[in-house]
């Protein structure tokens, strides 16, 4: 062995100790008293607890959300349910306003023209014709009259009132015979 050997020897040997000392160094500035580590392990087992129970937390926080977010959505359709059914509602009371007072003019204007009943004659009548009709007077006077020609048997006979028959009657008999009124009470009392 040469010079040269022996000396890389020695720097050999002088290296591994040299790393085994710096591996004792390093182990040595890595330990940790126990009492540290137990404190540090506490402390971390403490931390992890509280995020899990954080993360627990917040996971149900967004649920209870999502459910009262489902809850509202669910409540505010049931509403717009409900306000649609009061306006249709709204609307088919309006509408059988409509034909009501349509039908109440028309029973007017039969009731003057002598109709018999009213109801049966307006069976026979469109009342949705009559409310979209412009002049709805016009209209139903017009109906009237076509029914009063084609449909007679719907309306009493034209009569003279009983009061103003008996006027003319009686006028009629005075002219004729001054003494009428005592020989018509003769007749009375006689029968």
């Amino acid at each position: 062995m040469t010079q040269d050997n022996v000396h890389q020897e020695h720097q050999e040997k002088q290296v591994v100790e040299s790393s085994t000392t710096e591996k004792q160094d390093i182990r040595q500035d890595q330990s940790i008293p126990l009492a540290k580590f137990l404190e540090v392990k506490d402390t971390v087992k403490e931390l992890k607890n509280k995020l899990s129970s954080y993360e627990e937390k917040e996971k149900k926080l967004q649920e209870s959300k999502l459910l009262e977010e489902k809850n509202y959505q669910e409540l505010l359709a049931k509403r717009e349910n409900e306000l649609n059914s009061y306006k249709s509602q709204l609307e088919e009371e309006r509408k059988n306003y409509k034909v009501a007072t349509v039908k109440e003019k028309f029973a007017r204007v039969l009731d003057k023209n002598n109709a018999i009943n009213s109801d049966d004659v307006l069976k026979l009548v469109d009342v949705n014709s009559l409310m979209e009709s412009e002049d709805q007077e016009s209209a139903i006077n017009q109906i009237v009259e076509e029914f009063k020609t084609s449909k007679s048997y719907l309306f009493k006979p034209a009569v003279l009132n009983h009061n103003e028959n008996n006027k003319i009657t009686n006028n009629t008999n005075k002219q004729a015979n001054p003494n009428a009124k005592r020989d018509s009470a003769l007749n009375i009392w006689m029968s």
